[in-house]
């Protein structure tokens, strides 16, 4: 053994245990008789050992945790180009998330496995990812720097796996509810769940220092006040977190990490993190194939107002027509531009579709009984058009009492007395559909009138025909100009929940 110095010179001299003599002490070996002073010796090899660890771990890189931070920043943007909005908690966000693939349980049950991986790829806002990616962006390297990029990925995938397991889980056996979930914090725990797992079961081989900086006390603070900020918030997917930090345990127990001097993870280990990588893309490549087109909700509502207030004139319009009284051309020709019109929408569910159909045929059959041949037309038939306008506008008000707050839909009566309202209408006020909160986006009602049979109905199509005519064609044009919508028959697989906006991180 030579005599080489030591790092440490606090101590010019120790005494030798051997002789009893005086030594310098940044040697490891005794001056006087030539003994090694063992304590001396292992605090060097501690410290080479410790060098090493340094030197080997913390000098790899971490490309996976970057590739991970890019892959969740490009599906946030490809999610706010297709929901053309970046608010969360709007229905056309909320309807996106649920496209691209958030975690519900209906859906699982369903055999939409692949939403166990999609979700920790997903957020519900800006803020939502950046915590998410900077907590990333923290944790992450110093994982796949201790295990390595292909350890590190089936780590990552499985943890968030478990998250979203365990957020069905709960749903499934404590909540009963059907809330859409999504986020990486689920895998984010996991990383935390394997670092304490690691420090408790390396604690023997790691060197001096490491072990101290790898100690589960080290990590349990972190871990408790996020537990407490898990269980404190209510928006917050508890299942989620606790699902991803037992996976991320469970996984740290039986896969080992990169030591020092290890070249290569094994083709095993590499295998499995391309399996993981292509489970993430196959299960959005599910995500994509079973999404839904995004309803055109402003479309759909100047479609609904444009065609309402003639389908009223229309019912009057034919008992005044039965009735041997005069109805204006333009009467006619309104009431078949609102049929036309109707086609600009394909509605949002499939029963506002079955609905828009049924307008398009009612109005259409006012229209042929308001057309030159008037021999069908009578009292009887009359009668019989209007009973089924009454009914049809029932089913509508069902429809929105259901479902129309899904969309963020309202149905309001404006007051025609107010400044902009209509003298004419001698009922008081006119319905119209508006988007719930945002009710002056369309330009839409003020011109609308009711049928009134104390009125003139020449005067009253007159005026709907000044306003909501213009309006029945422009939607029309914008069906036409954007080309046709691919309407898909969404059969029994028709959610009725996308509008939920209690989404939980």
């Amino acid at each position: 053994m030579t005599n080489e110095p030591t790092e440490d010179v606090q101590r010019p001299f120790i005494v030798c245990p051997s002789c009893g003599r005086l030594t310098p002490g940044n040697v490891v070996q005794c001056v006087e008789c030539g003994e090694p002073i063992a304590a001396l010796v292992a605090a060097v090899a501690e410290r080479r050992s410790e060098m090493r660890f340094a030197e080997t771990v913390f000098s790899r890189m971490a490309p996976a945790t970057w590739a991970i931070i890019a892959a969740n920043v490009l599906v946030f943007i490809l999610m706010v180009v297709a929901a053309r909005t970046i608010e969360p908690g709007t229905f056309n966000y909320t309807f996106t998330l649920i496209n691209f693939g958030a975690k519900q349980s209906s859906e699982i049950d369903a055999g939409e496995y692949w939403r166990l991986v999609t979700p920790m790829f997903l957020h519900i806002g800006l803020l939502h990812l950046f915590v998410n990616m900077y907590s990333l962006y923290v944790i992450g390297p110093q994982v796949e720097r201790l295990y390595g990029t292909s350890r590190y990925l089936v780590l990552y995938v499985l943890s968030g796996i478990g998250g979203v397991l365990g957020s069905y889980l709960v749903d499934k056996v404590i909540v009963g509810g059907d809330v859409a979930s999504a986020g990486a914090s689920g895998a984010l725990f996991g990383l935390l769940g394997v670092l304490i797992v690691f420090g408790w079961r390396h604690r023997n081989e790691l060197p001096g220092v490491y072990r101290q900086a790898f100690s589960p006390r080290v990590f349990m603070p972190v871990l408790i006040l996020n537990l407490v900020i898990t269980f404190a918030v209510e928006f917050i997917d508890k299942g989620a977190h606790i699902g991803g930090l037992a996976a991320g345990g469970l996984l740290a127990l039986v896969i080992p990490f990169a030591r020092p001097g290890e070249r290569s993870a094994g083709y095993a280990w590499w295998i499995a993190a391309a399996l993981a990588v292509a489970a993430v893309g196959v299960s959005f490549s599910y995500a994509y194939r079973n999404a839904d087109p995004l309803p055109d909700i402003d479309r759909f509502i100047a479609v609904y107002n444009a065609s309402d207030k003639p389908l009223g004139i229309a019912g009057e319009a034919v008992e005044v027509a039965a009735a041997k009284s005069a109805v204006s051309i333009d009467t006619v020709e309104a009431i078949g531009e609102a049929a036309l019109a109707i086609d600009a929408s394909a509605g949002l569910d499939d029963r506002s579709r079955e609905l828009l159909s049924e307008r398009k045929l009612l109005l259409e059959r006012a229209a042929s009984l308001l057309g030159t041949d008037r021999s069908e037309l009578n009292a009887e038939t009359a009668s019989a058009l209007v009973a089924d306008i009454e009914r049809h506008r029932l089913a509508w008000d069902t429809w929105l009492e259901k479902s129309g707050s899904q969309f963020g839909l309202a149905k309001e009566t404006k007051d025609t007395n107010s400044p902009g309202g209509n003298d004419g209408d001698q009922e008081g006020g006119s319905a119209g559909l508006w988007p719930d909160g945002l009710r002056d986006r369309t330009g839409c009602g003020d011109g609308w009138l009711h049928g009134s049979r104390q009125g003139s109905l020449a005067g009253a199509a007159g005026s709907w025909l000044q306003g909501n005519r213009q309006v029945a064609r422009q939607v029309r044009r914008e069906g036409e100009d954007g080309g046709r919508r691919e309407r898909r028959d969404h059969g029994s697989a028709e959610r009725d929940d996308y509008g939920r906006a209690a989404c939980r991180l």
